[in-house]
């Protein structure tokens, strides 16, 4: 469960919570006792004063009434009705409550010696003051609950202090993991155990920084070495006077790759090292020169296939990134795009801030489509080589530089590709 709001907050919430089940479950208890002992007291008082009235009666047979401020009784003959209280003789023998033109009366019937005597009781003075003090108890349990959620605010910032502490103290370490231990602070309860995990995971991550630096520095190095070798032995060669025109043509395009790969390499370190996004290079890198380049290769390529490449360059802007990156990019889109493309048309457009490459080949599924810039996808029907890293690596390129990669395409129709520059780093 994902919690939108601060652990300081869900505390005094859940106190809010408690607090106001607690004080509603009490009021309702306390309601129904104060009202059950209620009609066990007026019940009570009224059957002593109707016996007494009884008597009274029995002693005095012209005595057929009698009212007080809080009670009126009757003798009357079975069926007669009371005066002021029609429909009473209808009721059986016993107590009653009933409400009458906004009267609460509790009413108690003997029938005795041939008489029906009546005690009604007025309650509605008692009622006006229970429904006070049920308003003054409902007033303090509000204000209990109030005075408990500002208790509750109050201590729970020093109760989830040390959390608080923890995060503080974690986010401050951010970019310095590994330097100093957090758990020796802590006491060894939850918050210190919680404290330890960190510990745990942060020389964990040193330790992975650590390897991926000495793989960076190993793999800059052990792979320099032998490309520096090539292209020392690429330029004797060149300057043997013997070598035909065709040779020294290879020799040139052997040069060529292995400063391609060279450059790459250098990108693909910059890809494997933590470094801001966007980082801006002294070089300035012409996208219309790369692209010219690139398509010159391919159309060499595809001279015997059926497959016509066509590049409208509309702009020259240049971007202040390694030329590699750049390359790296056009050269997996526009490989892609004839991969695919059996036999129909590619078309690559360069403008002052995108580039497009279309082409008519098989297109892509919908959902082949969500993966294609996860590593290692492959589309199912794909029947040539390939590991799946090629746009992926385009995507973390891309990411790495604050520029957009999109794709649409529609299975059977084609593809487009567009890729955005990011404006900040246009010459």
């Amino acid at each position: 469960m994902k919690y939108r709001h601060s652990l300081r907050f869900r505390i005094v919430f859940s106190y809010f919570i408690a607090s106001s089940l607690i004080g509603a479950v009490f009021s309702a208890f306390l309601y129904i006792g104060i009202s059950q002992l209620e009609e066990q007291l007026i019940f009570v008082h009224i059957k002593d004063e109707l016996n007494y009235f009884i008597k009274l009666t029995s002693r005095d047979k012209t005595t057929t009434r009698q009212t007080t401020q809080t009670y009126s009784a009757y003798r009357l003959k079975p069926g007669e009705p009371v005066p002021g209280f029609p429909n009473l003789e209808k009721l059986s023998p016993g107590l009653h409550e009933i409400e009458l033109d906004e009267r609460e009366d509790f009413i108690h019937i003997i029938e005795q010696n041939g008489y029906r005597y009546y005690i009604i009781y007025d309650a509605t003075a008692y009622e006006h003051k229970e429904h006070l003090l049920m308003a003054m108890l409902a007033g303090a349990i509000l204000l209990m609950i109030i005075l408990g959620v500002w208790a509750a605010y109050l201590f729970s910032g020093k109760l989830i202090a040390p959390v608080t502490r923890l995060a503080n103290e974690v986010d401050e370490i951010t970019g310095k993991v590994g330097e100093h231990e957090l758990a020796v602070s802590y006491a060894n309860d939850e918050v210190g155990k919680l404290a330890q995990a960190f510990d745990r995971y942060a020389r964990r991550i040193t330790q992975f920084l650590r390897r991926e630096r000495h793989f960076t520095a190993d793999a800059s190095h052990e792979l320099r070495t032998p490309l520096t070798i090539i292209q020392g032995a690429v330029e004797m060669l060149q300057h043997n006077s013997q070598l035909d025109e065709k040779s020294l043509h290879r020799l040139d395009r052997i040069e060529r790759a292995a400063h391609d790969m060279g450059q790459n390499l250098e990108v693909l370190l910059l890809l494997a090292r933590e470094a801001e996004q966007g980082d801006i290079s002294d070089e300035d890198t012409d996208i219309a020169a790369i692209l010219e380049r690139l398509a010159k290769l391919y159309r060499e390529q595809i001279k015997q296939d059926a497959i016509v490449l066509h590049v409208d360059i509309q702009s020259r802007p240049c971007l202040s990134v390694p030329s590699a990156a750049v390359r790296i990019i056009l050269n997996n889109l526009i490989s892609n795009a004839i991969k695919y493309t059996g036999s129909g048309r590619v078309d690559v457009v360069l403008t002052d801030s995108t580039i497009e490459v279309i082409d008519t080949g098989c297109g892509i599924s919908e959902h082949e489509l969500q993966h294609v810039f996860e590593r290692g996808f492959r589309g199912k029907d794909i029947d040539s080589f390939g590991s799946g890293l090629g746009l992926s690596i385009v995507k973390r390129i891309c990411d790495h530089f604050g520029w957009q990669v999109s794709i649409d395409s529609a299975e059977g129709e084609g593809t487009l590709v567009r890729w955005v520059f990011s404006a900040g780093q246009l010459e």
